[in-house]
């Protein structure tokens, strides 16, 4: 039985129950680069049906055994060729996933990362953003990614905007938050909801107090 046969579609089924099961015994399979490229594979070329669900797959699969894609973050980011928005989404997710495998390779390919989510869905912007998130933890491309965050800070949607502003307090830990601050603080009207808004502010005072690193023993 081929992955193709286990996907959700080709089971008439049409719930996604089938497809995170089928990602949960490939995790527990040793080896599993052949099933990956089939996977990738079925993205490329199956029906729209067999596409997203193995998309789904990928990305589910991903969340268990990352590090199995080590060398395939590259499939991932072509994925975004594609004018299939689920698949857009569905392959930022994945890169979401992996991108500690290769952040060379997933730093080098931003723009296109870029121009996929601004073209994309609400689901499409979120995942690059986390993508940004997690590559400015790494020294060689903070200071040019903690830039793209604040730019995308001061763009957001109003609904995105406290979401973004949380996740992104641990790419400013250790480092002048001034700027960030300042463009939340003038966003903070921008915000249609108190709720909202005091989660704006409860970012601010956040890294305006950054917590204090525990003394040495």
């Amino acid at each position: 039985m081929t992955l193709a046969d286990r996907l959700a579609c080709a089971l008439e089924r049409n719930d996604e129950e089938p497809n995170i099961k089928l990602a949960q015994n490939l995790a527990e399979q040793k080896d599993i680069s052949g099933e990956i490229l089939e996977l990738f594979g079925i993205v490329n070329h199956g029906s729209k049906s067999q596409k997203h669900d193995a998309i789904k797959v990928l990305y589910e699969l991903a969340a268990l055994r990352s590090e199995a894609f080590g060398d395939k973050v590259k499939f991932a980011i072509d994925l975004l060729d594609t004018k299939d928005n689920r698949v857009v989404w569905g392959a930022l997710t994945l890169v979401s996933e992996i991108s500690h495998t290769d952040p060379d390779q997933v730093f080098r390919k931003l723009k296109k990362i870029s121009n996929a989510a601004e073209n994309g869905s609400v689901i499409a912007k979120d995942r690059a953003f986390e993508i940004l998130v997690k590559l400015a933890s790494y020294a060689d491309y903070s200071t040019e990614i903690t830039s793209q965050i604040e730019a995308t800070l001061q763009t957001a949607a109003p609904n995105q905007l406290p979401m973004y502003a949380e996740k992104s307090v641990s790419a400013f830990s250790g480092r002048n938050p001034e700027s960030v601050i300042e463009i939340l603080q003038n966003r903070i009207d921008d915000l249609a909801t108190e709720a909202k808004r005091k989660r704006l502010q409860k970012v601010i005072k956040t890294l305006q107090n950054p917590p204090s690193l525990p003394a040495l023993s």
